[in-house]
């Protein structure tokens, strides 16, 4: 929750909105992606931190079809 929360600061330092993700291997705890918020970043509207965790895991052939993982997401404002 730490590192979901510190690229949800760093979303909101970029000007986007403070959403950052995290997803984790249930078992081990390892980090398989992350993200944060890009909308406001790329003028994208899909580009949530979410979707973003999740992309960068499929990007590193995590297994994500199995996706038993569960996806750890924090926001923060200053």
């Amino acid at each position: 929750m730490t590192r979901a929360l510190a690229l949800a600061q760093k979303s909101y330092d970029e000007g986007g909105c403070p959403i950052g993700a995290v997803l984790a291997d249930s078992g081990s705890g390892a980090v398989l992606g992350q993200g944060h918020n890009g909308l406001v970043q790329e003028g994208n509207p899909i580009v949530y931190g979410e979707m973003a965790a999740i992309r960068a895991a499929g990007r590193m052939g995590t297994g994500l079809e199995k996706f038993d993982r569960p996806l750890r997401v924090g926001s923060g404002r200053r």
